[in-house]
């Protein structure tokens, strides 16, 4: 069957004018172009409403600006409890479909699933658990596949999620913070990858340094992050979670007896 192109249905004005060698080229489809081949070619398998509802939807995404598309993300807090997981589910979907491409990865929407993240912190318990399952399931995902480059894109957004989550005083018997750092934690374990490792190693010592006083639940998790570094077989790795905790103990031991007495277990 001849596929449905401008190659195949010339303009009706253009008797004479000759097929293009390249076959299709949709994008150089016109309106009457459309409306000739449907009418005269293909009447049963597209009709003349589905082409003007296609180039509807051609003139419409032109018309939307990036304040628009922003407008999207930015206002997302006020989808109720459904629908925002539903959109964070699909943000995630489109997301890793972006980040397929070993040599250049696409972060758009990486980089709004940290905004939207952001955006809704503020839900309540029930609903921020929700969503944060399905983003933990993405960054592990991710971080644990053998693109390399979208699996530092997605290490380093984490990053950013988890520096904006210790911004924020935990509330008492809340562990979300020890949550927020469980990818890392797992991808920690179990990739294979030694720059990722090491990139996890320097991600949680930069953090904790800067972020030392907020710090709660989420000591739990560094401490699995650096247990797991001092049996990895790059040196690197080892020396620079043994920097950290030993700075960590020396400069900052109060911080961790503060937030309960199994936080000082999992640090010896």
């Amino acid at each position: 069957m001849t596929p449905f192109c401008s190659a195949s249905y010339p303009h009706p004005n253009r008797r004479n004018s000759k097929q293009d060698p390249e076959g299709c080229n949709i994008a150089g489809l016109t309106p009457s172009t459309l409306h000739y081949a449907v009418a005269h070619h293909a009447p049963k398998l597209v009709t003349l409403e589905q082409v003007n509802n296609f180039i509807s939807n051609l003139n419409l995404l032109d018309q939307i600006g990036s304040y628009e598309l922003n407008h999207i993300f930015a206002h997302s807090q006020r989808l109720n409890s459904d629908a925002i997981v539903s959109f964070v589910k699909a943000l995630c979907k489109v997301a890793m479909s972006e980040l397929q491409s070993p040599t250049d990865p696409h972060v758009f929407s990486l980089t709004k699933i940290v905004e939207v993240a952001h955006y809704n912190m503020n839900r309540i318990r029930l609903v921020w658990s929700r969503i944060w399952n399905v983003l933990s399931d993405f960054f592990v995902s991710i971080g644990l596949s053998e693109n390399l480059s979208a699996a530092i894109f997605v290490m380093d957004s984490l990053l950013q999620l988890a520096m904006k989550f210790l911004e924020r005083e935990e509330l008492a018997n809340y562990k979300f913070q020890n949550e927020c750092l469980r990818p890392f934690v797992v991808v920690m374990q179990k990739s294979s990858s030694a720059k990722i490792r090491e990139l996890i190693v320097r991600c949680i010592s930069h953090m904790d340094l800067i972020r030392v006083s907020n710090v709660k639940s989420s000591w739990k998790s560094v401490f699995m992050v650096f247990t797991a570094a001092a049996a990895d077989k790059r040196k690197s790795v080892v020396a620079l979670a043994f920097e950290t905790m030993e700075k960590i103990v020396r400069e900052y031991f109060p911080f961790i007896t503060e937030t309960e007495s199994m936080t000082f277990t999992d640090c010896v």
